[in-house]
């Protein structure tokens, strides 16, 4: 046997913590490039900003302004039945848009913020969520957050891109908050916080007393 035999043969065998970090290690950076794969990144407004082809950030465009009309839409729901938005403007209440993604972690503690101002206010307001964060062919993540969240408002699905750069939706969640014919009373991207809240609270009470 050789020196060089000798010493393999003396090398300690990897200890079970180390295989568990160098396991931990792998799936850490398979994480990083699931999130790159979905093409999404951090933004500091508090939301979750898809990429563009080119993979850079899309330059930045403003939300549709107070007074502005939002264009008219025609969706699956998440039981297959495509649904219009003049449908939901014949009810004749004020319409809650929230455009989010189900992996989007911005979204996700929006979630149950929103569920509770809906059922305080559900009799007054509808609230639409559209689930934009789907990739095109794969599958649809809408009923397995609809569960996760107890989410009892609808959800509509796979917006085409053109109706997102119609609504300026570049982040997740993005909100807008519409009287019945269609027309911007507020607009927000980011984290639904208390502080937005209040100011929902606000605009809704005017139209409804």
């Amino acid at each position: 046997m050789g020196i060089a035999d000798k010493k393999e043969t003396n090398k300690p065998p990897m200890s079970v913590k180390k295989q568990w970090l160098i396991g931990l290690t792998i799936l850490l950076l398979a994480g990083i490039g699931g999130y790159v794969y979905y093409q999404q990144t951090a933004v500091d407004n508090g939301g979750t900003s898809p990429l563009d082809p080119s993979g850079k950030p899309a330059k930045e465009v403003p939300l549709l302004t107070e007074g502005a009309k939002i264009p008219s839409f025609r969706l699956s729901s998440i039981d297959g039945q495509y649904v219009s938005l003049a449908e939901y403007q014949a009810r004749k209440k004020p319409i809650l848009f929230e455009f989010f993604a189900s992996w989007c972690p911005h979204c996700q503690h929006s979630a149950p913020v929103l569920k509770k101002f809906y059922e305080k206010h559900k009799a007054n307001l509808i609230i639409l969520g559209i689930n934009a964060g789907d990739r095109p062919g794969g599958p649809s993540t809408s009923l397995d957050y609809q569960a996760a969240y107890k989410i009892d408002f609808p959800i509509l699905e796979r917006p085409f891109p053109e109706l997102l750069d119609q609504f300026h939706v570049q982040s997740f969640p993005t909100f807008y908050l519409t009287d019945a014919s269609g027309t911007v009373l507020w607009a927000f991207k980011g984290t639904l916080t208390p502080r937005e809240v209040s100011v929902l609270e606000k605009k809704l009470s005017k139209l409804t007393h």
